[in-house]
């Protein structure tokens, strides 16, 4: 755990890889750690520039209010925790889950949009039962 909070040395740079010369340059150095689900979480539901906000803003101006679940957000912070690459897995992982929908829904006369465990696990079945029931004439709430 010492070894964790500890300097990053220009030794430890050179080992990993990195050309002594560009180490040289760099006037910062730092030991970070993996990002817990928690953190995840955090950065989904409170950052200004969070990919989740920016998806739900980006369906308000297409009318479609969303809303996410607690389960959903967490699935989603597992899903990213599981590609290894930090805070940028997010990015990947909202998109991923919602690209069909930004494409489908605005024309769809979808009003609402719930997310919830059940659609990030299989966007494709829920994006799927959510245009058949606005199809059907239901009340245009996925």
């Amino acid at each position: 755990a010492a070894r964790d909070r500890a300097a990053v040395h220009a030794a430890d740079l050179v080992a990993a890889g990195l050309e002594p010369e560009f180490i040289g340059r760099l006037p910062v150095r730092a030991r970070l750690g993996a990002l817990s689900e928690e953190d995840y979480v955090r950065i989904l539901l409170d950052s200004r520039a969070s990919a989740l906000r920016q998806v739900c803003h980006e369906f308000a101006g297409y009318g479609v209010e969303v809303t996410v679940s607690e389960t959903a957000v967490r699935r989603l912070a597992r899903a990213a925790m599981a590609q290894g690459t930090g805070a940028r897995g997010l990015v990947t992982v909202v998109e991923s889950v919602f690209r069909d929908f930004k494409y489908e829904l605005p024309s769809a006369g979808v009003r609402h949009l719930c997310v919830d465990d059940g659609l990030v696990a299989d966007p494709d079945a829920a994006l799927e039962r959510v245009l058949r029931e606005a199809r059907e004439g239901g009340d245009t709430e996925g």
